[in-house]
């Protein structure tokens, strides 16, 4: 199965090319993501998915991490 190379910030959102920033997915997977969720902030990707996708009883929260 081929990997593809996604960025979990969008360079678009000033995301880089650092390893930290990187993961290694297979093809299917990141054009799937991509397909649902296009560059959307991870607020957006959570409510997304809160509103079609998860069990009602449960609910995806996307909480900044502090700076370092």
């Amino acid at each position: 199965m081929r990997s593809s190379k996604h960025h979990r910030k969008p360079r678009s959102r000033g995301g880089d090319g650092e390893l930290r920033n990187i993961s290694f997915l297979p093809s299917k997977k990141h054009s799937a993501f991509h397909l649902l969720f296009q560059n959307w902030e991870p607020e957006r990707i959570a409510m997304e998915l809160n509103r079609f996708y998860l069990d009602p009883d449960w609910e995806l929260v996307a909480i900044r991490k502090e700076a370092k």
